[in-house]
């Protein structure tokens, strides 16, 4: 009766689905509302649970007694997210569509909030953000509000609406403050500061950065903590202060260590290694990144395998191998395309242009180069356009157009 299309997957022949839609339509409307709602509370805890497993660190509006009866450990959880992260997305916007059940849809949207930012999904996204926001606005709970909008943000973000993202993120901070939900507004006011650093914008990046190292001075291993502390060392990384960047970046590793956040661990052992690549450190950075790629790819963590090799491919034009330096670099262009991430595409072309141009192939540096510096200018990231526009000159030079050059 049932037909299996995937792993645990099943669905009714043809015939038959009509048939049980007809069953169900006989039934009172109050029996198919109490068992979608018996549904609903099911996922909801199972998807709770599965985020305490997975990613614990998340702030959200709530968490489980016990995930440990759900899911014995973390690779089981995120097993379960991957295979239900669809179905979730679809059971929170009918419940968005259901005034009795509306809730739902906000709590779902909360939990995933962190899978979906570690496992980008545009789609999934932007379609629960949506049914979640739609929930929260009728809703008279302002900690479901500021989640949303925090939701809401970092989904914007992702696809390079980042002035909306900031709007979005100073809303969601206000909100927290102001019903005292201390854990959102220290993690948002870390959210403002990494997105002015992004816009290349350091000294107000610093200011907020500094906000959220005083809202987090209680909790000296807490996840946000951590998080602002890379943050810190990344704004002294472009700014040139590599000591201060290391030594910021080394405290974020260390918390991450002794409380094993090993995703967090590995990004800051990444940056670490920027550190070292531009003190002219070449062959430590190059060892900690090959070990940092291995574990990233062994998490399945696409983001921070292209952001790996982004770097990897600029050591490796530092070291003077082009051939490999390209190689890396298309395939992290390739992946930030794949993960559908604005500011990350923006990046590898600024990288892609340098070893295209230096392996001679001129014409398409210019193409990727350009692109990268219109994707810079759409979505505000100034220090990323500054670095495209310098490949771009030296690629024009070579070409034989000095004046634009």
């Amino acid at each position: 009766m049932l037909l299996q299309y995937s792993a645990h997957r099943f669905r009714f022949h043809d015939l038959l689905r009509l048939y049980a839609d007809k069953l169900v339509e006989a039934e009172s409307s109050r029996t198919r509302h109490d068992a979608f709602a018996r549904l609903l509370a099911s996922y909801a805890e199972r998807v709770t649970a599965a985020m305490d497993r997975a990613l614990p660190q998340m702030v959200r509006l709530a968490g489980h007694p016990r995930p440990e009866g759900q899911f014995p450990d973390e690779k089981r959880a995120a097993a379960w997210l991957a295979a239900e992260a669809t179905a979730l997305v679809l059971l929170a916007e009918q419940a968005g569509r259901d005034g009795g059940l509306a809730d739902f849809a906000w709590r779902i949207a909360d939990q995933l909030r962190g899978y979906l930012l570690v496992n980008p999904h545009v789609d999934g996204w932007t379609r629960i953000v949506g049914a979640g926001w739609s929930a929260a606005e009728r809703s008279a709970d302002r900690r479901a509000r500021a989640a949303m909008l925090m939701s809401r943000g970092q989904a914007r973000s992702m696809v390079g609406r980042d002035l909306e993202g900031l709007d979005d993120a100073l809303t969601a901070l206000r909100l927290a403050q102001e019903c005292g939900w201390d854990a959102a507004a220290a993690y948002l006011s870390h959210n403002v500061g990494w997105q002015y650093y992004e816009f290349g914008r350091l000294a107000d990046a610093e200011t907020w950065f500094g906000r959220t190292l005083d809202l987090t001075a209680h909790e000296p291993l807490g996840h946000i903590r951590a998080a602002v502390l890379n943050g810190i060392g990344m704004n002294m990384l472009d700014r040139g202060r590599y000591e201060d960047a290391a030594t910021s970046l080394t405290a974020a590793l260390e918390i991450n260590n002794a409380t094993g956040r090993e995703r967090s661990a590995l990004v800051n052992r990444g940056n670490l290694a920027s550190v070292l690549r531009q003190r002219g450190e070449l062959l430590d950075a190059a060892e900690q990144l090959d070990t940092v790629l291995r574990r990233h790819r062994r998490r399945g963590d696409l983001r921070g395998e292209l952001s790996t090799l982004d770097d990897m491919s600029r050591l490796e034009i530092d070291r003077r191998n082009l051939a490999t330096g390209l190689s890396l670099a298309r395939q992290a262009h390739d992946l930030a395309v794949e993960t559908y991430d604005r500011r990350a595409q923006t990046m590898t072309a600024g990288t892609l242009g340098n070893p295209l141009r230096e392996n001679s192939e001129i014409a398409q540096a210019l193409d990727v180069l350009r692109d990268g510096v219109a994707m810079a200018r759409r979505h505000s990231y100034r220090y990323l356009e500054t670095r495209a526009r310098v490949g771009l000159a030296r690629a024009l030079a070579l070409a034989g157009e000095p004046d634009a050059a």
